[in-house]
């Protein structure tokens, strides 16, 4: 994750800000390890409402499957807490 995040940050000429955990993969070790390499933002696919000075910025991606009911909900929660 380190050297990664390393020659990323490299080649772009500039630091990464944020990291994405794809598919939910990612488990309390996941997230230290995130935390430790200086992330100041960590992208989740958890649904749920995302709040601007959060850590961890839960994400949901809409499909036409989707309700309105199924938004609305997705909007109405609590982002998780991370300590």
């Amino acid at each position: 994750l380190l050297h990664g995040h390393e020659k990323l940050a490299d080649l772009l000429g500039q630091p990464l800000r944020a990291a994405a955990c794809p598919f939910g993969a990612y488990d309390r070790r996941v997230l230290r390890a995130l935390k430790a390499t200086g992330f100041e933002y960590v992208y989740t696919s958890d649904r749920g409402r995302a709040m601007s000075d959060a850590w961890l910025q839960p994400r949901h991606t809409v499909s036409r499957d989707d309700t309105e009911d199924d938004v609305l909900a997705c909007r109405l929660q609590r982002p998780p807490r991370v300590e």
